[in-house]
């Protein structure tokens, strides 16, 4: 009976080679000489009183139809039952690399084929090489999954990496040498900024200082939120802004975040942190001025300002020490009322 030695052949030759194993018939009287190997498409290979045999130069991932047939002095004996035997596929070619999120820590990357033409059925691992810092690649990541991300990495650092694809051939060669830069590490998240009101119309923004990031300056980034929308109002190194034209009865929104600066050989470039809370600014609803002859709700020309009456406008503190004294007062009054019905009676 013939059959199929796998264990015979290395798996690194197992894509060109089949290994075949088979008992030998009845000579009928007739010692046998030798046999005939039949492996498909008109080639048959005729060898010595032998029981097994190695079919080489064969096409990876073929299937062959194997038939034998012994010889004696009498002539051939019929072809024996066929086996079909296929041979595995070449170890496959490596996959395409690349780096699809970039960090100032790490890099996430993701690799495969470009076409269907490179999934091999039977691609089953990966392997992912990284230089160390003494130039040697080593192993950093084994198994099946077609992306990766690699950690604890030094921001603003070049990284070298190597891929290779495995299956049941065996291991495919190394890949050419791919280079990974990690980003620049961005400013934090600033708290949100405080705001001070200045007057009607006018209000000051002020935010916390950030120091140079690794000698690289930092710059900031305010923004204004209200009903119309949100706009830039400021971009520069320093850390408040005066902003104007306040309206009554509207709410104002400002946020703020830092930006790091850094050059390279074509300019200044920016990477920025994410924007700090909102800080929240109502403006009070205006009341109307009353002119005269009751004629309150017409605006105040030039020559109209004499008779209207001034507006007194007192802070928090003024109001709460005004507050005090008035109890304080009262408390004065009532004790010397008492110590006089007293004296009376």
């Amino acid at each position: 009976m013939l059959h199929e030695v796998e264990k015979k052949v290395s798996a690194k030759l197992a894509s060109s080679c089949i290994a075949i194993q088979w008992e030998e018939p009845d000579d009928h009287g007739s010692p046998i000489s030798g046999y005939n190997i039949d492996y498909g498409d008109r080639n048959i290979l005729t060898v010595g009183r032998v029981t097994q045999y190695v079919l080489t130069n064969l096409q990876p991932d073929t299937t062959y139809k194997i038939r034998i047939q012994a010889i004696n002095q009498y002539g051939l004996s019929p072809f024996s039952r066929a086996v079909r035997v296929r041979t595995k596929p070449l170890p496959p070619e490596p996959p395409q690399l690349d780096c699809v999120v970039y960090g100032h820590q790490s890099l996430r990357l993701k690799w495969g084929y470009p076409s269907a033409k490179g999934l091999l059925s039977n691609l089953i691992n990966y392997n992912l090489f990284m230089c160390n810092p003494s130039g040697r690649f080593s192993v950093i990541y084994h198994g099946p999954s077609q992306t990766h991300k690699v950690q604890r990495l030094v921001e603003y650092t070049q990284y070298k990496f190597k891929i290779q694809a495995c299956n049941e051939a065996g291991e495919g060669p190394l890949s050419s040498v791919y280079i990974f830069k990690t980003t620049k590490t961005p400013p934090g998240t600033l708290k949100a900024p405080k705001l001070y009101l200045l007057n009607n119309n006018t209000c000051k923004i002020k935010w916390e200082t950030l120091k140079p990031i690794k000698g690289d300056p930092v710059i900031y980034s305010l923004q204004l939120i209200n009903e119309k929308g949100t706009d830039l109002i400021y971009k520069g190194p320093n850390t408040s802004f005066r902003f104007s034209n306040l309206l009554s009865s509207s709410n104002y929104r400002f946020k703020v975040c830092a930006g790091r600066q850094y050059k390279i050989s074509t300019g200044i470039r920016e990477i920025w942190g994410p924007y700090s809370p909102c800080a929240l600014l109502p403006t009070q609803k205006a009341h109307p001025r009353a002119g005269k002859g009751g004629r309150g709700n017409r605006g105040s020309g030039p020559g109209q300002g004499k008779g209207l009456k001034a507006k007194i406008e007192i802070s928090d503190n003024t109001f709460v020490l005004i507050l005090v004294t008035g109890f304080a007062l009262v408390a004065i009054l009532c004790a010397v009322m008492i110590q006089c019905l007293l004296i009376s009676s």
